[in-house]
């Protein structure tokens, strides 16, 4: 279960995404971690390349008051899916990889 929301560092749920990364730093401050900021599509990409094959991705939609020109610049081009995804459950299963055999006939990976 992910939470795309911005645990209390906007007024808007989604109001992180229109913070500068200069912004954001002064936000976090000197803590090595706060936020994962990266929207929906990201997580989604990120497993598929890293050879999972999503089972389940139930998003949880939220109206946004948020223009997009109000979004930092890493932002502008976000989908309208992006914006509007609060939360989302998703369950990804790693894909079987390649298998290659030795003389002795034990698999090794590829």
């Amino acid at each position: 279960q992910i939470d795309f929301k911005c645990h209390g560092t906007a007024k808007m749920w989604n109001g992180h995404w229109t913070y500068s990364d200069f912004v954001w730093k002064l936000i976090r401050g000197k803590r090595p971690y706060l936020l994962n900021r990266q929207p929906h599509s990201i997580h989604i990409d990120l497993l598929q390349k890293s050879n999972f094959e999503i089972v389940c991705d139930l998003r949880t939609i939220s109206t946004s008051r948020i223009q997009r020109h109000q979004l930092a610049s890493k932002y502008e081009d976000m989908s309208y899916d992006d914006l509007t995804t609060s939360g989302a459950f998703i369950q990804a299963v790693k894909k079987a990889g390649k298998f290659n055999y030795d003389s002795a006939g034990s698999s090794i990976r590829a």
